[in-house]
């Protein structure tokens, strides 16, 4: 539950907003023609794809919680003024600069995800790894990325404000925070610490 709540929900609002509502939001809010939104989107995640065996090799030096931590600050400060900044390139059809802001939503994304599955895999042991595994993403998805679309846009339509399901993304990442910074920095430092006591050990094998 702790893994659902930390890095898998966080994970899921990030992915599920960056990517799945940019779409909804270019096509049924800003009125921008398919193919037209999907080429743009496509040239976020292609941009953004190169990071994610960056940041997972940072993970690694500095632990999956910071990185994780650090990618969910940065996007909730992001997010709303990307937002705004990709409804106005659409409103001036300066499609470069709506291509450029959905590729740092979609990096941001990128530093919150790419720790997920081991850091995931490292919160359970190896007998129910597996199962613990596969019950975070999916329960993680379901209730933080599953409804979010349906959300946003229905915060759209009752407020006619745009940028409403912005807002309700930002929000829902909070407890994700929250959880990762009160309970995931612990289980790094705890992993940390099992590392060094099995160092020497491993060494003299």
């Amino acid at each position: 539950m702790v893994a659902m709540f930390g890095a898998q929900g966080g994970t899921s609002v990030s992915l599920y907003t960056s990517i799945v509502y940019m779409l909804y939001f270019l096509q049924s809010v800003l009125k921008v023609e398919p193919t037209r939104a999907s080429l743009c989107l496509a040239v976020g995640i292609a941009v953004s794809a190169p990071m994610y065996p960056v940041f997972g090799s940072l993970s690694d030096r500095i632990g999956r919680a910071r990185v994780t931590f650090i990618g969910m600050l940065l996007w909730m400060a992001c997010t709303y003024p990307v937002f705004a900044g990709i409804r106005a390139g659409a409103l001036d059809a300066s499609w470069a600069t709506v291509s450029m802001l959905i590729a740092v939503l979609a990096v941001l994304t990128a530093l919150i995800m790419a720790p997920l599955p081991a850091f995931i895999a490292e919160c359970f042991p190896p007998q129910s790894r597996t199962t613990g595994f596969g019950l975070a993403q999916q329960l993680g998805n379901i209730l933080f990325g599953g409804f979010l679309p349906l959300i946003s846009l229905s915060l759209v339509s009752l407020t006619g404000n745009q940028l409403a399901g912005v807002a309700y993304s930002i929000v829902s990442l909070v407890p994700c925070l929250a959880v990762t910074f009160f309970w995931g920095f612990k289980r790094d430092r705890t992993s940390r610490r099992s590392v060094l006591v099995n160092a020497p050990a491993s060494a003299g094998e």
